[in-house]
């Protein structure tokens, strides 16, 4: 009975807030070792309570210096190697953590700083052979810096990100480095979200064919959100056939498909369970027909625009019967 309690816990554990953790972390040893390290998974997220704990256990591996300086050491003095539990970063909410750290400390304008301390704590990262789960980048590190963004795609950090299988990036900042760099780095992700935010048309020609190339690279795509994408679409669907065959959701919002031609590359997508084109323009029935034609067996949810749908009955008719499926209508 001891044996099957000690399987179960973990499976209960994963399912519970940050504070019940807590408290199954005190009530004895075998708890706690299957509760600090789901603790510790995504460590900046939590009260400020949490959050300073973090930074007092990272301030014990990381000496900073007025020179704006860091000395790493190797190991912590802790009960537990809590860093080496991390499977999840959000970088806005690391920056955040970072600067309630140097506050504490009185430190005035601590923006040049915060680059070097995360560069610092990625290089503690790798140092225990942490493996990323999830990483997101989110509009809230604008005070971080442009330019400071794409510090973690650095080849030094591979071993750190190459395991990464949830990717969001949504952020105002050129992405076009980012995205070959991930293409040659990171090429486990099922789940992706990327906004693009630029209105600079040949930027954004460059940047969707980084993305198509970024789409290519990866081994087993299932989840694909593009946002706010102004032209070009087609580079991204002609990547689309590359995931054939583990694609199971994606979703076009915002997007202009102007210019782009018959979606026949998605209708390849044959194991699709939910297609969405939200608030998109400049698509229109013929670039949707090949959908209709296609072989969507999974295929249980559909949005497509409101304006097609009014005038195209055989694209409504489509749609309806899709999005009824499950009901058994």
């Amino acid at each position: 009975m001891p044996q099957l309690v000690s399987d179960v816990l973990p499976t209960i554990f994963k399912d519970l807030k940050h504070k019940d953790l807590s408290s199954c972390a005190l009530v004895n040893r075998e708890w706690c070792v299957i509760a600090v390290p789901l603790i510790w998974a995504n460590p900046f997220v939590g009260t400020i309570q949490k959050r300073w704990r973090l930074m007092k256990t990272l301030s014990s591996m990381i000496e900073i210096h007025a020179t704006n300086s860091l000395l790493i050491s190797k190991r912590s003095t802790t009960s537990f190697d809590y860093l080496s539990f991390i499977t999840t970063v959000d970088l806005g909410d690391m920056i955040d953590t970072f600067r309630i750290f140097y506050n504490s400390l009185l430190i005035n304008n601590p923006g040049n700083r915060l680059k070097s301390l995360a560069e610092s704590f990625f290089d503690i990262l790798i140092s225990r052979n942490v493996m990323l789960r999830s990483f997101t980048i989110r509009k809230t590190v604008h005070q971080f810096g442009s330019r400071n963004l794409g510090f973690w795609v650095d080849s030094r950090y591979a071993g750190l990100i190459s395991s990464i299988t949830y990717l969001k990036i949504n952020a105002e900042f050129p992405k076009n480095d980012i995205l070959l760099s991930l293409s040659e780095l990171c090429n486990k992700v099922k789940d992706f979200e990327i906004w693009i935010f630029d209105i600079n048309q040949t930027r954004i020609e460059e940047t969707t064919k980084n993305l198509a190339t970024f789409i290519k690279s990866q081994k087993g795509l299932e989840h694909l959100s593009v946002v706010n994408m102004n032209g070009f679409a087609s580079h991204v669907i002609e990547a689309l056939p590359s995931q054939a065959e583990t694609l199971l959701s994606l979703e076009f919002i915002s997007t202009d498909f102007k210019g782009c031609p018959e979606l026949s590359d998605l209708a390849c997508c044959h194991k699709l369970e939910s297609l969405l084109f939200h608030s998109c323009w400049n698509i229109n029935e013929k670039m949707i027909a090949p959908l209709l034609k296609a072989d969507f067996k999974d295929l249980q949810r559909v949005e497509i625009p409101k304006w097609i749908l009014e005038n195209c009955s055989s694209i409504c008719q489509w749609a309806d019967h899709i999005n009824h499926r499950l009901r058994g209508l």
